[in-house]
């Protein structure tokens, strides 16, 4: 070796692994153990209750607000009343974990339901008084120089 040449790296000897005793062929008529898989029972499916639960708040929350709780509000709930009664049913058979999630919502859907129906009479209610309020005074300005319709549109608008 010159002083000025780099040195060739040493390569790493890996120590011989041990093999062991040689295996001798099994007894006639022994089976040598085999192994068993066993499957896990499948995992509780508990979306849909939850999704109903989530419903159910979210429609009731577009209720506060009849014209949103009568196009958002209704749907929402209907749906929430699927899935609950849904996830109720597979926690009753026991694909499911959750049936108290479940419970409340369908619970839920339901209040949110009967907001949506309120929401939608209160709507309802509404556009026919206006309307009402309307046709009065366009008849009103139909009969300028009629004092008594100036009267019924008063009766109509109040």
């Amino acid at each position: 070796m010159n002083p000025g040449q780099p040195t060739e790296p040493q390569q790493y000897q890996h120590p011989p692994v041990w093999q062991g005793a040689p295996q001798s062929p099994a007894p006639y008529g022994y089976m040598p153990p085999q192994t068993v898989y066993v499957q896990a029972p499948p995992e509780p499916k508990n979306g849909l209750a939850l999704t109903a639960l989530i419903m159910g708040i979210v429609g009731l929350l577009f209720c506060l607000v009849p014209i949103t709780g009568m196009a958002v509000g209704g749907p929402l709930s209907i749906v929430a009343i699927i899935l609950g009664g849904v996830g109720i049913s597979r926690a009753n058979k026991g694909r499911a974990t959750n049936k108290k999630t479940a419970v409340w919502g369908l619970v839920l859907g339901l209040l949110c339901f009967v907001a949506a129906t309120a929401d939608a009479v209160i709507v309802v209610t509404a556009l026919n008084h206006v309307s009402n309020c309307l046709d009065a005074t366009s008849n009103a300005l139909n009969h300028l120089n009629d004092p008594g319709a100036q009267n019924a549109q008063d009766q109509a608008c109040k």
